[in-house]
């Protein structure tokens, strides 16, 4: 079944990407006596047809991937949506790319989406939060704590008291309490005269 899916993807894929007739001047040039119906449209430019190739590309991947969420590989899910996400630069993708690897009980894979994510898109706060939890999840304070400090950073201004309070959350959400008012003291230091 995955088999027929995937083929009929690839085939839908071909198809889409093949509708964008081909730039060769000679071919536009040159009348057909075969062809019962006449093109009247232009070839299209060089730089149009690799985008259609890029985009069925693109579309097949995260396709593919879609499709083994959703039957049980999230391995194959995983890897087709982070490769669709870094060639397309898509916040969704990478995020989405995150959950399947959570979804799989694999914490080091999301964090390598994330980390994928972060070098793709460097200014994403999305991805940054995302980092920050799963530092916090996964137990490791000293790097939590410089993923919620660049939370903070990237945070413009007017909504930085109520993203500190969203913290509030992160922070009960850690294992240990003793280690989490410690995180929380150093991480919150610097911004303890804000209103």
């Amino acid at each position: 079944m995955r088999l027929v899916v995937l083929v009929a993807a690839l085939f839908a894929a071909h198809a889409w990407a093949s509708q964008i007739p081909a730039a060769d001047p000679e071919a536009a040039s040159a009348p057909s006596s075969a062809s019962a119906v006449p093109n009247h449209a232009p070839p299209a430019p060089e730089g149009v047809r690799e985008n259609a190739q890029d985009q069925a590309r693109w579309f097949y991947a995260v396709l593919t991937g879609e499709i083994a969420a959703h039957t049980g590989h999230p391995g194959t899910a995983y890897s087709e949506l982070l490769k669709a996400a870094r060639d397309m630069h898509s916040e969704p993708l990478f995020e989405r790319a995150v959950s399947v690897a959570l979804g799989a009980g694999a914490p080091e894979q999301a964090l390598a989406a994330v980390k994928a994510w972060q070098e793709t898109l460097p200014d994403s706060l999305k991805a940054q939060i995302w980092r920050a939890q799963l530092l916090v999840a996964m137990g490791r304070g000293n790097e939590a704590a410089t993923a919620i400090s660049r939370v903070l950073a990237l945070t413009p201004q007017p909504q930085r008291p109520n993203t500190i309070l969203s913290l509030a959350s992160l922070f009960v959400r850690a294992g240990d309490a003793h280690a989490s008012l410690a995180l929380a003291k150093k991480v919150l230091t610097p911004y303890r005269d804000i209103p």
